[in-house]
């Protein structure tokens, strides 16, 4: 019997570029929109891959899916991560609603990640839901004990219900 020899490697697509680190749900926010200047009619959940100090080294897609799902699993999320050397990672999907509130499946697989990222030494920062003008962040709603980005109490006292907040993001 035969045993392959194989190698994995990433492709480099395209550049983007982003500010030096990520410090708050914003920042994905922006990131997001660079990526997407037209918001996508489908869900999709992008992987922000992160170093040491928070700095994005690589964004990928994770899954597109349908108007109101996209389907991933741990395989998939830290694939990417593990060959980006990926610290730290960031989660962000859309919702084509415009409503950023998660459901039980985005709650589902926040967890799911969350629990295998500490399993794996690649612990998941946050997962952000984005809106039409506004998003949802899993870490401002403080379900995680390990909260993903320093959080003052004026941002604190800003969040609206369910880790809600709007702002007119898009600049």
């Amino acid at each position: 019997m035969e045993i392959e020899v194989v190698s994995l490697k990433m492709v480099r697509e395209d550049c983007i570029f982003a500010h030096d680190a990520i410090s708050e749900p914003t920042d994905v926010v922006q990131l997001w929109r660079a990526l997407h200047p037209q918001e996508p009619d489908r869900e999709e959940l992008w992987l922000i891959c992160l170093d040491a100090c928070m700095r994005p080294t690589k964004v990928t897609m994770v899954s597109r899916g349908s108007l109101d799902r996209a389907i991933a699993t741990p395989r998939e999320v830290f694939k990417a991560a593990i060959l980006a050397n990926a610290k730290y990672i960031i989660l962000v999907h859309n919702h084509p609603s415009g409503i950023p509130h998660p459901g039980e499946d985005d709650r589902w697989i926040s967890e799911l990640i969350w629990n295998a990222g500490e399993i794996l030494g690649i612990p998941l920062r946050d997962h952000v839901i984005v809106g039409d003008g506004c998003y949802y962040s899993a870490t401002s709603e403080r379900k995680w004990e390990t909260p993903g980005y320093p959080v003052s109490e004026a941002q604190e006292s800003e969040l609206c219900a369910e880790g809600e907040k709007c702002a007119d993001d898009r600049g």
